[in-house]
């Protein structure tokens, strides 16, 4: 509940995963929410924030928020350009702020190099698709 309204109910793991709205998301935790449009005018249809894209979910068109947890979110050689701002090792993870305002925490160091990855260097990220939560423009903020 948000001042005296209900934003969301569901189990405890569904409204973290899936929030439905912001409030949800960063009540619940750390979460990165960025602007995207999906584009239904192409084929097939993208979901695109700046320079990066990914296919389309069904559903939503036009302006969306997409919500990805910082466990959700790695490093790859593809995937949505950014520059690490800093670094905090955090004992069990790494908790990297970039400059897209996503904050990947990384949890299996050996996978995803996170201590070849310095401050201002530029990395990409990566996640799978199931992984976001989409919210349309008339979604509660």
């Amino acid at each position: 509940m948000s001042q005296g309204r209900i934003e969301q109910i569901g189990t405890p793991q569904e409204t973290y995963e899936r929030p439905a709205s912001a409030f949800v998301a960063q009540f619940l935790g750390k979460t990165n929410d960025f602007a995207a449009t999906i584009d239904r005018a192409a084929a097939p249809a993208r979901l695109v924030a700046g320079s990066w894209s990914a296919p389309a979910p069904g559903g939503l068109a036009g302006p969306v928020t997409v919500s990805i947890r910082p466990e959700r979110i790695g490093f790859g050689s593809t995937g949505l350009a950014a520059k690490i701002v800093t670094r905090i090792f955090q004992g069990n993870h790494w908790l990297f702020s970039v400059r897209e305002r996503m904050r990947p925490r990384d949890r299996d160091p050996s996978k995803r190099r996170p201590a070849a990855a310095a401050e201002g260097e530029a990395v990409r990220l990566v996640w799978r698709p199931e992984d976001m939560s989409l919210r349309g423009a008339g979604a509660p903020a």
